[in-house]
């Protein structure tokens, strides 16, 4: 984990959130004003009566350079903890050798607590030495409230919920703290495999350096200190829900993460965060793939793609295919739109949201294959949810004469705990009609075997995780791999038969 140092004004919380965030991940905490009261023997109060704020400054100096020099000498194989969380007086922000010095220790996060906050909790009852009052609480927030924004990257609003600013702390703790340099995220995420994908990615070309020097669909080799670059990564996982994402990407912006993936439920929520996207996601108007350039957050959609590269690699093509795809979501809109860029013949979305449907349709449209982007491509938008029962007849025509089946929905994925009603749907399909679930845990869904049941060929998301992840990674680290052997090799070491 990476040191953290909390600054804000008295009141804000800041050693309550720290200790709640040193607890729940195994690090230490310091507070700046405990350690001065032990080293004294005596309450700061009564350092301030006898000695004044002077001598106090100095006392408050001195101990943080005490902690600064602890972290230079204690390399990080020998401390036993996961890292530090340090809390500081609300003053010592104000010497910028005290700011030197915290950013010796750790990533400065300014803990935010409205001026109405403040005055609605804070007692002005001798406790505080420079809160005798009001008007004093307002002089000094408004001295020190631009100090603490120019002297941090980071900063948490705590607006009185301690329950949300910590949980918002811990994930930028979370964030800042990620060993690897390459991450996921989403909300759950302890099924990913994307960490056992990338760093079997990197083995391989660490071992193998010509796959990233050239291949049938390549533009060239590159250059060895990418090859490197490659073989040196890491690839971790981090849990960000919904509400800690903005702060997760402010995270990522100032850290040292250079590239994330990015899977449910943040594919279309993280785009405001980004500073640009392109490729894929621009028509899917979803990112999996963010690449960092020094602070510069781009977004990327693979999984279009790596989909398409998949299918192929079974001898099943979007060209003159009727295609159908479970769902209305970011990773539908994928799907529709490369399937209608690469030629099929007709596009049924099946889900809950006509709106949402109608929206993919307009994107798919204007890159149909053939099309004058006025609606030349033929589409269908079927009305089921299918977790609950039945069998509706408009679905069962739609599904007669389907070729390809997708479902992109996150229904049977173990981690998620929703499940299809029942299967009759697949009763409508064709036995030569192929069926794939871009759900891979568990590696065999009830959807696949439910259809694999039934005589039709089925296969699970893995290949396209597999895919995606090699594109990804082609982006991370600006290089043209070669697709045809990594994804031979990859997918032999997963067992994909």
């Amino acid at each position: 984990m990476i040191n953290i140092v909390l600054i804000g004004m008295p009141g804000s919380g800041k050693s309550s959130l720290g200790r709640y965030v040193a607890d729940s991940l195994h690090m230490e905490f310091l507070d700046t004003d405990v350690l001065i009261e032990r080293h004294e023997k005596r309450p700061i109060t009564e350092i301030f009566k006898t000695d004044g704020e002077p001598y106090f400054r100095r006392v408050e100096t001195s101990v943080i350079g005490v902690v600064a020099q602890a972290v230079r000498e204690i390399p990080a194989g020998e401390r036993k903890n996961n890292g530090l969380v340090l809390s500081v007086g609300g003053g010592a922000a104000e010497n910028p050798a005290n700011i030197d010095l915290m950013r010796g220790i750790g990533r400065l996060v300014y803990i935010e607590r409205p001026l109405e906050a403040l005055e609605k909790d804070i007692s002005y009852n001798g406790n505080r030495p420079l809160l005798s009052d009001r008007e004093r609480l307002v002089e000094l927030f408004t001295r020190r409230a631009p100090i603490y924004r120019a002297a941090t990257d980071l900063s948490l609003t705590n607006d009185g919920s301690f329950e949300k600013a910590a949980e918002t702390l811990l994930a930028m703790v979370r964030m800042m703290g990620a060993e690897a340099n390459h991450l996921v995220i989403g909300d759950p995420i302890g099924h990913s495999l994307s960490p056992k994908l990338h760093s079997a990615i990197y083995a391989e070309i660490a071992s193998n350096p010509a796959l990233a020097m050239g291949g049938d669909n390549l533009g060239g080799p590159c250059e060895a200190g990418t090859v490197t670059g490659i073989a040196d990564a890491s690839y971790g996982a981090v849990r960000v829900a919904p509400a800690e994402l903005e702060e997760a990407m402010r995270c990522v912006r100032c850290g040292g993460v250079k590239g994330l993936n990015v899977t449910i439920p943040h594919k279309k929520a993280i785009i405001p965060y980004l500073d640009e996207i392109a490729g894929d996601a621009t028509v899917a108007e979803a990112v999996n793939t963010v690449v960092n350039r020094s602070g510069k957050l781009v977004g990327y959609n693979t999984d279009m793609e790596g989909l398409r590269y998949a299918l192929e690699s079974r001898g099943v093509s979007y060209g003159g295919a009727v295609v159908s795809v479970c769902g209305t979501g970011g990773a539908a809109a994928g799907i529709v739109c490369k399937a209608a860029e690469c030629g099929a013949s007709e596009i049924i979305v099946i889900g809950r949201n006509g709106e949402k449907a109608d929206a993919i349709f307009g994107a798919a449209g204007k890159l149909a294959a053939g099309s004058d982007g006025a609606g030349g491509l033929k589409t269908t938008f079927v009305s089921h949810d299918f977790e609950r029962q039945g069998l509706p007849g408009e679905l069962g025509e739609a599904l007669a004469r389907t070729d390809l089946l997708v479902n992109a929905t996150p229904l049977g994925m173990g981690s998620v705990g929703r499940s299809f009603a029942d299967f009759s749907f697949l009763d409508g399909l064709k036995k030569t009609a192929f069926v794939y679930d871009i759900v891979y845990d568990p590696p065999e869904t009830a959807l696949l075997c439910a259809a694999k049941e039934r005589g039709i060929r089925a296969e699970s998301g893995l290949s396209m995780l597999i895919c995606q992840g090699i594109l990804s990674d082609e982006l991370f680290f600006g290089v043209e791999l070669d697709r045809k052997e990594l994804f031979k090799a990859i997918r032999d070491k997963f067992r994909i038969s």
